[in-house]
């Protein structure tokens, strides 16, 4: 009787389960839908999945991108997380590469833009798609769009990463005041050119 009832609420919770509403993550809107799965339907995030650097000199910049599944609390989505190592004139600025497993993560998200979306990209082919996610800086704590493109250089597979951060952070007061303060940036903004490693 005991095994009746086990499979009999298995079955309910698949059944409940496979009702839930998948959804492309190109359709996620400002207010996900309870319940909806925001699917990676084209594996566009899995075009950046992997060891990236770029180098120049003595200053490098490496990143590590993982593609997951996060649950939140009305909804599921399929994001690109990150992390990375920052060195200037070969001293280490920063490195969360150490962070990749937590739960949260300096660099998330899986916005979906286009060829003809702001920032304006010259080299891009129409029809063209693009990644917008979050970028962290946890020594000045402050945030911004760090835009990703899948490109080729020499025949290597290497994105297009632009950081524009304007090392500004928010202060809370008091009556939900904020105060902005500018407290630079870690590491120049630009575009940097990555190259996937082994």
């Amino acid at each position: 009787m005991r095994k009746i009832l086990i499979t009999i609420v298995s079955v309910f919770f698949y059944c409940l389960n496979s009702n839930s509403q998948i959804i492309s993550i190109e359709d996620i809107g400002l207010i996900p839908i309870d319940g909806a799965y925001y699917k990676d339907n084209e594996l566009l995030l899995n075009r950046f999945v992997g060891t990236w650097e770029y180098t120049n000199g003595n200053n490098s910049l490496t990143i590590i991108f993982q593609k997951i599944t996060r649950q939140r609390a009305n909804y599921s989505e399929d994001l690109l997380i990150g992390e990375y190592k920052y060195i200037e004139n070969g001293v280490e600025i920063i490195n969360t590469l150490n962070n990749i497993s937590n739960s949260e993560n300096n660099i998330h998200g899986n916005s979906v833009i286009y060829h003809n979306s702001k920032p304006t990209c010259n080299d891009c082919v129409v029809g063209e798609k693009r990644l917008v996610v979050s970028f962290g800086d946890p020594l000045k704590q402050t945030w911004g769009p760090l835009y990703l493109r899948k490109i080729n250089v020499g025949g290597q597979e290497a994105i297009s990463a632009q950081f524009i951060l304007n090392g500004t952070r928010y202060i809370g007061g008091s009556d939900l005041e904020f105060t902005q303060v500018y407290v630079g940036e870690t590491f120049p903004n630009g575009t940097y050119v990555l190259i996937k490693q082994p």
